[in-house]
């Protein structure tokens, strides 16, 4: 068995084009410098996770809901309210 010649002069055999981009210089790109990175924060998560789910469950509340509301928002202050209070609750920084 022989090597198997190929026909560099063919079209569509790619070797030319690869020599070509091979010599071509590419252009400069601007050097960005890697950002620092400073950790998460995982207070933060937690009382941004906790201050979402307080104010989903002062929306559900039967309590809150029951009462007679003359505006949306007077009911939504309310609710921001309890929110707020239930965050101030779990982190209680106090201690």
């Amino acid at each position: 068995m022989g090597l198997i010649k190929t026909d560099t002069t063919a079209v569509g055999n790619g070797i030319e084009a690869a020599i070509e981009r091979l010599n071509t210089t590419a252009a400069q790109t601007a050097v960005v410098p890697a950002k620092q990175w400073k950790g998460r924060d995982l207070d933060k998560e937690a009382r941004g996770k906790t201050r979402c789910v307080q104010f989903e469950a002062a929306l559900q509340s039967p309590a809150i809901a029951g009462m007679k509301w003359k505006t949306m928002e007077e009911y939504l202050k309310l609710v921001l309210e309890a929110a707020e209070a239930g965050v101030k609750y779990t982190f209680d920084d106090s201690k």
